[in-house]
């Protein structure tokens, strides 16, 4: 630091010492036939008109190499310039990537990353989390948001739950999911992809979906989606719930993270609607029927 402190001042100096040089040169040349005739008693008007072409070739031999110097020089500071410039540049970006790598947020005491989601989705997932609206409506909104992000075909929230020794997944929030509104959709943990998923606390990205496992229906007929990405949603290292999104194009890193860092900023919600479960019906017998026969979408 102190030898750029150094060198700075005397490369501006010698700059503006060159520039002075080639005006003094440029000067002396054009007068230089005067001066021999001023300074020399042997040199008559005759003499000094005999001895021109050779004092214009000095003046063109002095004048190029002064040219290509100060050209050279200009070169020399431009390309400072850039240098400092892509330097700035380079700084802010590595300082960008840096922040954005460790961006976090503190939602009820955890910090979550936050690095994958765009300022534009994590300003509506905040938005949608601050909404006076029940837990259920609150999910449904933020798969919505999650969904058009990864342009994704469907998807499901499922919250955790416990009655007795038996843990459990009951769907809670949906994004294009054809079922009647009566019908309860429930898993035990271990059982099916979403209780697998929630046992395991591990996220399951399928690129080979079970045949008529899901099916879309539109109003120009049905296809069944190619992929398939369920995410637990942990908080204080417990499973709170499932998301599953199922779509026609594979899912990557950046979408995983996406998923799970936009429904981790909700981990109350899960909360919240784990607790207004109705879990009085929750027998054997119900059970069964309940998770028999999963309804296509």
């Amino acid at each position: 630091m102190r030898m750029k402190s150094v060198v700075k001042p005397l490369s501006v100096i010698s700059t503006v010492l060159y520039v002075a040089g080639m005006v003094v040169a440029a000067f002396y040349l054009y007068q230089l036939p005067d001066r021999l005739m001023e300074q020399s008693s042997l040199l008559d008007l005759l003499s000094i008109q005999e001895i021109i072409p050779v004092v214009n070739e000095l003046r063109w031999i002095v004048s190029i190499a002064l040219f290509i110097g100060l050209v050279s020089l200009m070169s020399q500071v431009m390309m400072a310039t850039r240098s400092s410039t892509d330097n700035v540049v380079y700084v802010e970006k590595f300082m960008s990537e840096e922040t954005e790598g460790t961006a976090q947020l503190e939602v009820e005491g955890e910090q979550v990353d936050t690095s994958s989601l765009s300022q534009e989705i994590l300003n509506k997932i905040k938005e949608t989390a601050a909404a006076k609206e029940a837990p259920a409506k609150v999910l449904e909104k933020a798969l919505r948001i999650v969904c058009t992000q990864l342009e994704a075909s469907q998807g499901a929230v499922y919250v955790a739950a416990q009655q007795d020794e038996t843990r459990f997944l009951e769907l809670c929030a949906s994004y294009a999911y054809m079922k009647p509104d009566s019908q309860l959709i429930r898993f035990e943990f271990g059982e099916g992809l979403p209780g697998q998923v929630a046992k395991e606390g591990q996220l399951a990205n399928l690129s080979k979906v079970p045949e008529g496992y899901i099916q879309i229906l539109s109003g120009l007929g049905k296809a069944s989606p190619t992929h398939l990405l369920l995410v637990p949603i942990m908080a204080d290292n417990q499973v709170m719930g499932v998301v599953e999104i199922a779509s026609f194009t594979a899912f990557t890193q950046k979408h995983q993270e996406v998923c799970r860092q936009a429904f981790s900023l909700l981990a109350k919600h899960f909360k919240a609607a784990s607790g207004e479960l109705d879990t009085s019906d929750w027998i054997a017998e119900e059970k069964e029927e309940i998770v028999e026969n999963r309804p296509n979408i």
